[in-house]
């Protein structure tokens, strides 16, 4: 009787494992409006998968962009209208002065569009679009140097992002493509071809999450300060899945610090789905747990 019963909840068990859904374990992600008509551009945690954002609260610049954590998790930004580095209060919104980026090749009051990431080491890149230039930042100072000279990317790149050793840039304004960057000789390389049919733009962010996957997002400016589309990345083929729509004016993406970095992994593969129980599995689960738990501790006769 007692195999019988254990039996039976074995069966239960594998029939509970039958109704797992499969979800996204999707982070809470950065964005700043910065290319909209609204007085106070702030900044906002967005709910990746569904495009939900909340307000944190009025960075003080007029056009952040190029959003990036450093391995502390420190949030930085690069203000287009004023070619200054910042630090953004995760708490508050605001945006606090580093210093000015002194861009070599463009002056202050021309739009640089920038994208901006740290790596594994702590160095910070620096990308535009205008310019098609990369250039490293010391994050103390703000000061911006040339990599290996102007417009060596040959590409708008408008966001990048680290995972590992690499460094991905986001191709805007007919070039909309995944790249990969050589940080010595400052040369974008395509990564396929057109991320999606859908996606057009002019500028936009990019970031890992901590499991490895690419998300984008993009600042539709035709019509008019439309919704910004979020989107994921296969890093691998370089083709891009619309899931979402968020705030308008959405020109930069930040998620956590630089991924894949030595001795430290992805939390899973890239671009995989993550199991997690539905409501109805976690209901099962706990029926198995409790007739397993029965059959065992069930008294049994001392003779």
């Amino acid at each position: 009787m007692m195999r019988w019963r254990m039996s039976a909840a074995i069966f239960l068990l594998l029939a509970a494992m039958a109704v797992f859904s499969v979800a996204w374990a999707v982070p809470i992600a950065y964005t700043i409006n910065s290319d909209t008509n609204e007085a106070q551009r702030q900044l906002f945690t967005v709910d990746l998968q569904t495009g939900e954002a909340v307000a944190v609260g009025p960075v003080g610049f007029v056009d952040v962009e190029g959003l990036s954590f450093n391995r502390d998790g420190v949030l930085y930004g690069v203000d287009d209208a004023t070619d200054r580095l910042i630090i953004i209060d995760l708490d508050t919104g605001a945006g606090v002065f580093v210093g000015n980026l002194g861009l070599p090749d463009t002056t202050v009051s021309s739009a640089t569009d920038f994208g901006l990431a740290f790596d594994c080491e702590g160095a910070l890149w620096l990308s535009s679009d205008q310019t098609q230039s990369l250039y490293s930042v010391d994050p103390e100072s703000g000061a911006a140097s040339l990599v290996a000279g102007s417009g060596s990317l040959g590409i708008p790149i408008t966001g990048l992002s680290v995972v590992g050793d690499i460094l991905y840039g986001l191709g805007a304004a007919g070039s909309e493509s995944l790249y990969t960057i050589d940080t010595a000789t400052g040369v974008a390389t395509a990564v396929g071809g057109r991320l999606s049919s859908s996606l057009t733009y002019s500028d936009g962010g990019l970031a890992f999450d901590p499991t490895g996957v690419l998300w984008g997002i993009s600042d539709n400016t035709n019509p008019v300060f439309p919704p910004s589309d979020i989107f994921q990345i296969n890093w691998a083929t370089g083709a891009a899945t619309v899931l979402a729509t968020t705030v308008p004016g959405a020109e930069s993406l930040a998620i956590g610090p630089p991924v894949g970095c030595a001795g430290e992994g992805l939390g899973a593969l890239p671009g995989q789905p993550v199991p997690a129980l539905s409501f109805w599995g976690l209901f099962a689960l706990l029926l198995v747990i409790l007739v397993a738990a029965a059959a065992v501790l069930r008294p049994r006769p001392l003779f």
